[in-house]
């Protein structure tokens, strides 16, 4: 079985034993249906501005990634202490204060000769934003990217002429291993068949210019494994990905986790404390 189609019927599964009508496609008639919570007033006002249609057509699917984003991190937003989510996904944040969670959060690319034609920046699907105690005067991020079934399917997506242009050249200081990254993809080499490097890069791009640098971000790649070749080979793909963001300089902070592993380990710390949370989400995802 594809992978993508494993991670759907897993999905059409559990709608079926919690008695959730859904369509032929997956899609439940309610939002609410599919959501552990229903979103709090502030995340449908960001879900209605990001350039997705979430709300009204892509969160409803049971399979869909942007559903399954929302079922682990809005509820640490009605519940308002966001210690647990990210001491689950940042083990070694200590010490911080959060400003503020938001999702599909934009983070425009600091172009030195803007475009000449209007561009939709990079968007996140969460950036937790911090202020760390050994720097309180700097706002730090906890960018996350996520995937589900989507990430099978996937191809590593493009790059404008404008990326590579040499008027652009110094967006890339310091991220030289992914300037080459990116030319080569812009070239039309095969570097990757499921992890969605371009993306990536867009989105480092995006939050280094948000954040101020390097030291101030740390990219989270969120993904859910299926049986089969595929995931191994993302895995491997995401390895390498690594080798490149390990070689800028200052070092890009970028860490991959799988969903079973951060739902495991929220189930480990904190399921006696936020039961019916962590139940959800290890009978629906784990």
């Amino acid at each position: 079985m594809h992978p993508s189609k494993y991670i759907a019927e897993r999905q059409y599964s559990w709608a079926r034993r919690h008695g959730i009508t859904i369509d032929e496609a997956g899609y439940a008639a309610s939002l609410n249906d599919n959501l552990f919570l229903p979103l709090t007033a502030e995340a449908i006002l960001e879900y209605q501005a990001g350039a997705g249609d979430e709300l009204n057509r892509n969160m409803k699917a049971v399979h869909s990634s942007s559903a399954l984003v929302a079922n682990v991190f809005n509820y640490w937003r009605l519940y308002q202490d966001y210690a647990p989510i990210i001491s689950a996904i940042c083990p070694a944040l200590v010490n911080f204060t959060v400003q503020d969670v938001r999702f599909e959060a934009r983070y425009p690319i600091n172009w030195p000769v803007s475009p000449k034609a209007q561009t939709v920046p990079p968007h996140l699907d969460v950036v937790i934003r911090y202020r760390d105690q050994a720097e309180p005067g700097v706002t730090k991020a906890i960018a996350i990217e996520s995937k589900f079934a989507e990430l099978y399917t996937q191809d590593q997506g493009p790059f404008a002429d404008r990326y590579l242009a040499p008027e652009n050249a110094a967006m890339w200081e310091g991220l030289e291993p992914l300037q080459e990254l990116a030319n080569q993809i812009h070239q039309g080499e095969i570097l990757f068949q499921r992890l969605k490097v371009a993306q990536l890069i867009k989105h480092i791009l995006g939050v280094n210019a948000g954040f101020h640098g390097t030291p101030n971000f740390e990219l989270v790649y969120l993904w859910y494994p299926a049986p089969g070749p595929d995931a191994a080979i993302h895995e491997d793909e995401i390895r390498r990905f690594q080798l490149s963001t390990n070689a800028c300089r200052p070092r890009v902070k970028f860490r991959a986790i799988a969903y079973p592993d951060l739902i495991h380990s929220l189930a480990l710390t904190h399921g006696d404390t936020h039961g019916a949370y962590v139940d959800y989400l290890m009978e629906r995802y784990f």
